[in-house]
């Protein structure tokens, strides 16, 4: 990472950390973002300037704005990289059908729809980025448990799950 610019690393990390944003910024935004800022920067260093600061933008069509695009995807790219983030996008419906069947629900339709509606619905937020799938799955399948009339012969196993994390993790066992 020392081989990178600290302004283009930080420009990186504020678009990765937009993304898991309901309304992730645009590259655009952050690169004009950054444009001014280096505009505002040069013109405090130079200690000749006398007439106050204007900003000029930058042409979408010119060399600086596609210079600093490939410096945002690099910074982007080195920064997964670096934190040994796993790129490759592991959607959750097939674990669910696996555990609807295993589970005996894929006969219901309504409990069906509802918990793919769940994972749907989280789409919408972090969850997939700070719980592994198997537990969404099960959150989804435990919200379809409650709401729809489900057999209640279907039990859940908490015994080894802790009151904070029982709505999201729970661990399936049929009596």
């Amino acid at each position: 990472m020392k081989h990178f610019g600290v302004g283009d690393i930080c420009m990186g990390a504020l678009y990765l950390a937009s993304k898991l944003e309901e309304c992730p910024l645009r590259m655009r935004d952050i690169i004009n973002v950054y444009d001014l800022l280096l505009q505002r920067a040069t013109y405090t260093l130079d200690k000749s300037a006398s007439k106050p600061f204007k900003y000029a933008p930058m042409s979408y069509f010119g060399n600086t704005f596609y210079d600093l695009k490939d410096a945002l995807v690099v910074a982007e790219m080195q920064i997964l990289k670096r934190l040994g983030f796993n790129v490759h996008v592991v959607l959750p419906y097939g674990t669910l059908v696996n555990y609807l069947r295993v589970l005996g629900l894929t006969s219901r339709e309504d409990a069906c729809s509802r918990a793919w509606g769940y994972l749907n619905d989280a789409l919408q937020t972090p969850v997939y980025a700070l719980y592994q799938i198997p537990a969404i799955v099960c959150a989804a399948i435990l919200l379809t448990r409650r709401m729809t009339p489900i057999d209640r012969k279907l039990k859940f196993n908490t015994k080894n799950v802790s009151k904070r994390r029982l709505a999201l993790f729970p661990v399936f066992r049929l009596e």
